[in-house]
């Protein structure tokens, strides 16, 4: 299953930055809060952090002593690498590696490390673990340390579910639930609406596959017929993202 999430992700990997206006908007009102919280991490860990361009954006912004960022795509990772480079001075304190979140074998390497800073924009959603994900993130934060993050909710591609296979997404009070039992507090919540507006319906599906988000988690088969049906009217389309942000502080003992 990781290897398909990556597959999907290197694939569009030139497409993403032609299609990503939500994503762009969405990191944009995540890090406009956060900034109300903290101007300066000293140390950061990034989970899901693409092609590394906003890693390095923040990891500057913050002035970062240390910034770990991962991602399970090799392609995006190695460009992110390469972008990395271009600094030289920066280049021991900004680290990108391979790998997924959802492994033990990460979170063993952290082993012993501690975070001010625990940082997501659009990607936690593809954890097949995310309570357990939660409990790992709590505890390598620092004690006052925060984790800041976005999540597509319930309701995100709901145009499509009686169309083709769309996945799981939990709602916002399933979410604060989960947060609030691994002991983080919650200081800002909210939810944000995108929609997205196509010319045709198959531009409504070109646009999972170039954003890369076309991989899917459950076990239901396509309905090829009532998809074919679906593409043959020619009509206007929109796709709705509902997003979740949050900034969360972890409680100190």
């Amino acid at each position: 299953m990781y290897k398909e999430i990556s597959h999907c992700f290197n694939l569009a990997k030139s497409s993403y930055p032609q299609h990503d206006n939500v994503q762009r908007q969405v990191t944009l009102t995540l890090q406009q809060l956060m900034y109300n919280y903290m101007k300066y991490a000293h140390s950061v860990l990034e989970l899901g952090c693409g092609n590394g361009i906003d890693s390095f954006k923040l990891f500057k912004i913050l002035n970062s002593k240390r910034y770990d960022a991962i991602d399970c795509a090799v392609e995006l990772i190695t460009e992110a690498k390469c972008i990395s480079k271009l600094d030289a001075r920066n280049f021991d304190r900004l680290n990108f590696y391979c790998t997924n979140f959802d492994l033990d074998e990460m979170w063993m390497k952290l082993a012993g490390k501690k975070y001010h800073l625990i940082y997501s924009n659009m990607a936690l959603q593809w954890s097949c673990a995310f309570s357990l994900l939660l409990y790992r993130i709590q505890q390598t934060l620092e004690d006052n340390g925060y984790f800041c993050f976005s999540i597509p909710l319930k309701g995100t591609f709901n145009e499509l579910e009686q169309v083709v296979r769309i996945n799981h997404f939990y709602n916002h009070i399933q979410v604060l639930k989960m947060l609030q039992k691994n002991g983080l507090v919650v200081i800002t919540a909210k939810c944000e609406k995108f929609v997205v507006a196509f010319d045709d319906r198959i531009s409504q599906l070109r646009h999972l596959k170039y954003t890369g988000v076309n991989c899917y988690l459950g076990d239901s088969k396509v309905e090829t017929l009532k998809l074919r049906c679906y593409l043959q009217q020619d009509e206007c389309a929109q796709l709705t993202y509902l997003t979740g942000l949050y900034i969360l502080k972890k409680r100190t003992i």
